[in-house]
């Protein structure tokens, strides 16, 4: 490939950018006709979270990528810094949501509290031996899924 993202190291936060700040808005625009800062504030949390969903994916493969001299983020950065990696995207995520609360973007927030219960395994599973990471990426992609439709109903409103 032209430029190999995954073994510079790259692919979090080129995913932090593609699929979350530019897919999110680039679907409003092409629905809308136009984007605004909020849309962007808006995209924030699901910026994080795709790039958690990659990091997750990368603390799983860890070993063997960096058998394979795979050089991903989380081979460069070593085991415990990925791992600090990893829970701070997961806090900036819920950090996010209560900041977009506070500027009044996101009305519904306490919606996203029903997605709190499904932190645990993925927490837990960081300090695990390498085969017991193997449910990290699907954990963290539940996670992921839980978080977006807690999110849409705190956007519209429909929070407990």
């Amino acid at each position: 490939p032209p430029l190999d993202y995954k073994s510079r190291g790259l692919g979090v936060p080129l995913v932090f950018l593609l699929m979350g700040v530019l897919f999110v808005g680039g679907a409003y625009y092409a629905i809308t006709g136009h984007i605004g800062w909020r849309v962007i504030w808006l995209s924030l949390p699901f910026s994080l979270l795709a790039s958690l969903l990659l990091l997750s994916n990368e603390l799983r493969d860890l070993e063997a990528d960096r058998a394979a001299g795979i050089r991903t983020l989380s081979v460069r950065l070593g085991r415990d810094r990925a791992v600090r990696l990893y829970r701070l995207l997961l806090a900036g995520v819920y950090l996010t949501a209560l900041g977009l609360y506070l500027g009044g973007l996101l009305p519904g927030v306490l919606a996203l509290a029903l997605t709190l219960p499904a932190l645990w395994q993925p927490l837990r599973l960081l300090q695990a031996p390498p085969q017991r990471r193997q449910a990290l990426t699907p954990l963290t992609g539940r996670l992921y899924a839980l978080f977006s439709l807690a999110f849409l109903a705190g956007v519209w409103g429909l929070s407990p």
